[in-house]
């Protein structure tokens, strides 16, 4: 599916309710912002991930050059999680509460998993 810029609200409550069509849980980190739809603005400064038992939600984020991204351990979470990427300094500590950020300095897309979980897995691009 391709998603074009698009205006309003009532573009809002169609994407969140499709993104939680079927699902226990909301899914967290739906754009609010529909100028951001398309790239062809610039991203956001910050960006939260939530951290479930076995999920992250979302899965993909994106910030522009300098942006922070930060993963907070969800209410409820029972199994130990963590955030793990290629480059060991940006790995968070193994947890089941609590949160880690990470500034990213330059573009590119920065995959990252739980190495408990190999089915977590997710990434961060940079632009």
């Amino acid at each position: 599916m391709i998603l074009r810029k698009a205006a309003g609200p009532a573009f809002i409550a169609a994407l969140v309710a499709l993104a939680c069509e079927g699902r226990a849980r909301p899914i967290i980190g739906v754009v609010s912002d529909s100028s951001l739809i398309g790239g062809g603005n610039t991203p956001p400064a910050l960006a939260t991930v939530l951290i479930v038992d076995n999920e992250y939600q979302p899965s993909l984020v994106v910030v522009r050059i300098g942006g922070i991204v930060a993963w907070v351990w969800g209410p409820g979470v029972t199994e130990q999680h963590n955030v793990t990427f290629a480059d060991s300094s940006r790995t968070s500590p193994t947890q089941t509460q609590g949160t880690h950020s990470v500034t990213f300095s330059t573009a590119g897309t920065f995959p990252f998993s739980c190495t408990i979980h190999p089915t977590m897995t997710g990434s961060v691009v940079v632009r």
